[in-house]
């Protein structure tokens, strides 16, 4: 499955880009990049509930 989606994820990719001039492709990049470390610095410390698998199909 993969080697027939990557091809058509990367084409989408590069035409969505495409419509970025460099300047703005580089702040995209930045602000993907503060927020992918904004997500794991705040998943780090998260307390999230767990779940109850011995219910697992009942209900």
């Amino acid at each position: 499955m993969y080697d027939e989606l990557h091809p058509l994820v990367a084409r989408i990719n590069a035409e969505l880009l495409a419509t970025l001039d460099a300047d703005h492709a580089a702040s995209l990049d930045e602000a993907l990049r503060q927020l992918q470390a904004r997500a794991e610095e705040l998943a780090a410390v998260a307390v999230l509930p767990k779940a109850d698998r011995r219910r697992r199909g009942t209900g």
